[in-house]
């Protein structure tokens, strides 16, 4: 069951039981990168791992709407609240129609990390592994919520929303994370930054929204982006 909550009229919260997601193994599988069907080793691992899950998975999300006032956009910038964000050409071109912005965190929560920390401790690391792709797909799903929720709540003023971006992605260096989450309460979903702006719990994800009128949210087009290592570019290069 989704628990929502609005901490005010621009921020809110929610959390997910893992049947409000479709964490299911062939997700995982694509997450991982096989588009086509592995070993039956590896996929009773993760049928195995998915029916333990449950219960360690803290699932939540969340996020704030800006001012409109306080956003504005430029060729390879944006600014919130006059604080600027070097987030490249890539990202500026998707949000020059956005006539206002919102920044969301998502997790999965920190439990998955002990238990793939034990299984590394007794030596089991297939195991760890296994639990630290489900981990990923579970982190990229409630993300996705979380974006589908930032679009249902500014359907009723009829806009519409840009795709999501991240720091460390399509050129937007990670280490303006630290200015993201500024603008979010503190320790928002339990999440918190290291001295190189990485977050703890590892199964999180953070960025921005663009919202207006003209937006458009368009399919992941991995020819406009030089991140080799993401995610997309597993399943759709």
């Amino acid at each position: 069951m989704v628990m929502m909550s609005n901490i005010n009229n621009n921020i809110f919260l929610f959390h997910f039981d893992i049947k409000d997601i479709d964490l299911t193994t062939r997700s995982v599988l694509t997450g991982m990168g096989y588009k086509t069907a592995p070993d039956d080793y590896i996929v009773s691992a993760i049928e195995k791992q998915l029916k333990e899950i449950g219960n360690i998975l803290e699932l939540s999300g969340g996020f704030k709407i800006m001012n409109p006032e306080d956003f504005s956009c430029g060729n390879d910038y944006f600014e919130i609240e006059d604080i600027k964000f070097d987030c490249g050409k890539i990202i500026a071109t998707q949000l020059k129609k956005a006539e206002n912005i919102a920044v969301f965190a998502a997790t999965a929560g920190a439990e998955i990390e002990r238990y793939m920390a034990e299984f590394k401790k007794q030596g089991d690391v297939f195991s760890a592994y296994i639990l630290d792709a489900i981990g990923s797909e579970a982190a990229e799903l409630i993300t996705e919520e979380t974006q589908n929720k930032v679009e249902k709540t500014i359907s009723s003023i009829k806009w519409k929303i840009t795709n999501r971006y991240s720091p460390g992605y399509c050129g937007w260096s990670v280490a303006e994370q630290e200015k993201l989450f500024a603008f979010l309460p503190e320790s928002f979903l339990n999440i918190a930054l290291s001295e190189s702006s990485l977050m703890t719990p590892i199964k999180s994800v953070s960025g921005i929204i663009g919202l207006g009128p003209s937006v458009k949210k368009n399919g992941y087009t991995c020819s406009i982006c030089n991140l080799e290592t993401c995610f997309r570019r597993k399943t759709n290069g």
